[in-house]
């Protein structure tokens, strides 16, 4: 009878690394030692138990529970995706598979905001499989998104997928090691995708280490609140902050830091310091915005104002419009209309221009605010359906008096959301206003890794922006006579030279369009940038 082969026992990560090829610098020695090989951070001893203290807090010992969960804020430029990479692969060849099903093949996979981000570990892991002369002759099938690993009692697999709505597409699998990459960016531009969804659903099926990595962004975000719950005491997960400095000594990473820190210091607070954006840097209050998050929404009255904004993008970016109603008080979005381009198809404008001019007839509304950004094309798209698009206030001042507006209807309680509205609201939630020289802020909104601006939460803006003018105007329901009525522009003193006379039955819009010139004429010391939207203004339009 044969004897059976003795198992060989696998090496440590840091010796599989090293047989690559790859020399660690001290930072990520250390990290990866206690992360992946199981080193406590009592057993170091001089400058590596100083960088362990620095990344997991004041712990000697890590509870054997702790461990298979690893939630780490990072900083850029740390070396993370790539030696992920090689963990993925290392645990594709030595993950115990003796209980995996006939057929089975078990995944050490990266899941990640969209594939081409999840790709970049796949990318490291197959080109050093492929080059070491015995793991290159165990690849089978290998394509952009991962490849398959033969080995004597089974197969596995090391491969990508994008976070999906509710975990769908990392569900009713078993995995060796799972990486959730910018776990922080796990939330697509709807909103429906979340990082605590795609975590739920790999943890459970997840044989070897589930690992969370990104830069910080939201506090309510999986990631940093793991970090905040067991850094410096590990209880659930394994916490770590690795800040780029402490995790990298190579001279021209660190030039690098030290150059953006010069010209931006807020970014690389958050980029290399792993700091969260500070409150006085996200633009909306989380609080607020939480408060205004109702279960069940004001039904919208036949008498209450509607307004209507737009943020157009056809290449990149999304096209998005959002009709808003001023019911009871509050404004409340009433329809969402995202248009997003697929990859390498930029989005038609007469496409857009029709179902833009489609939605707002349905609600009744006629007039759209949107940015400069293409306003000459969205006019000429719309110009046949009868709806006007108004320019909103431009340049950097116009911007933040729009934004300041509708974040005193926020801080007032005058603002609504739904639970349909999970998306808009986080994309409100990440604006951020950075400091200028000379004083002063300026808004942005984060483009993410996965595409997108912001498109709702600019489009919903403006609508509100648009009720709160109309709001001010009035300041009271509709139906209840105003305090100085307006101006009957149909009398002979408001025609322009007095030349023409107009009849009370002349249709309003010819009057509107006289209306125009008659601005024109008596208004002589407005200016351009004046708070004014044109003739709309005194037909209770913009």
């Amino acid at each position: 009878m044969a004897a059976r082969k003795k198992k060989t026992a696998a090496p440590s990560f840091l010796a599989f690394v090293a047989d690559l090829g790859v020399t660690l610098e001290p930072g990520q020695r250390v990290f990866w030692s206690i992360a992946a090989d199981g080193v406590e951070p009592g057993e170091l001893r001089g400058a590596d138990r100083a960088l362990a203290r620095a990344f997991f807090g004041d712990v000697d010992t890590i509870p054997a529970g702790a461990r298979s969960v690893v939630a780490a804020v990072k900083g850029a430029e740390i070396g993370w995706s790539f030696v992920l990479g090689l963990r993925l692969l290392y645990r594709a060849l030595t993950a115990d598979i003796s209980d995996a099903a006939p057929g089975e093949v078990r995944s050490a996979l990266c899941v990640a905001p969209d594939v081409r981000t999840g790709r970049i570990p796949i990318r490291v892991a197959r080109e050093f499989a492929e080059r070491h002369p015995t793991i290159s002759g165990l690849i089978e099938n290998p394509t952009t998104d991962g490849f398959i690993i033969r080995r004597e009692n089974g197969r596995t697999a090391v491969e990508c997928l994008p976070a999906s709505v509710g975990g769908r597409a990392t569900r009713g699998r078993r995995f060796v090691e799972v990486a959730l990459d910018e776990a922080s960016m796990f939330r697509d531009e709807s909103g429906a995708v979340s990082d605590r969804d795609v975590f739920r659903s790999v943890v459970t099926r997840c044989k070897g280490t589930t690992w969370l990595g990104s830069t910080p962004w939201l506090p309510s975000n999986l990631l940093w609140k793991l970090v905040e719950d067991n850094w410096g005491r590990p209880t659930k997960a394994l916490a770590a902050r690795l800040p780029t400095e402490s995790m990298r000594s190579n001279k021209k990473v660190l030039a690098d830091v030290a150059r953006v820190r010069a010209l931006d210091p807020i970014a690389a607070s958050v980029e290399y310091d792993c700091e969260l954006p500070s409150a006085s840097t996200l633009f909306f209050d989380s609080v607020a915005l939480d408060a205004a998050m109702v279960d069940e929404l004001p039904a919208v009255g036949p008498s209450d104002a509607l307004g209507a904004g737009a943020d157009l993008g056809l290449k990149r970016d999304a096209s998005a419009l959002v009709i808003a109603s001023a019911t009871r008080g509050v404004i409340v979005p009433r329809e969402l209309l995202e248009i997003k381009p697929k990859r390498n198809q930029p989005l038609k404008p007469s496409t857009v221009f029709e179902r833009f001019a489609e939605t707002a007839g349905v609600h009744g509304v006629d007039s759209i605010l949107a940015d400069q950004h293409y306003i000459l094309s969205l006019r000429e798209g719309l110009e046949g359906a009868g709806i006007r698009a108004v320019e909103s206030p431009s340049g950097s001042a116009g911007k933040l008096r729009v934004h300041e507006t509708v974040r005193t209807l926020l801080n007032e309680g005058k603002l609504r959301f739904g639970p349909a509205h999970r998306g808009l609201v986080d994309q409100l939630r990440s604006i951020v206003a950075l400091p200028v020289a000379g004083g002063g802020v300026v808004i942005r909104q984060p483009r993410s890794k996965y595409g997108g601006h912001c498109d709702l939460a600019s489009a919903f803006i403006l609508a509100a922006y648009v009720l709160a003018r109309r709001l001010r105007r009035t300041n009271q329901p509709r139906g209840v006579p105003r305090a100085t009525p307006r101006p009957d522009y149909t009398s002979a003193q408001y025609q322009f030279g007095n030349t023409r006379p107009v009849a009370a039955s002349e249709p309003v819009l010819e009057v509107v369009h006289g209306l125009g010139v008659v601005l024109k004429c008596y208004r002589k010391q407005r200016r351009p940038g004046d708070r004014t939207f044109g003739y709309g203004n005194a037909f209770g339009g913009y």
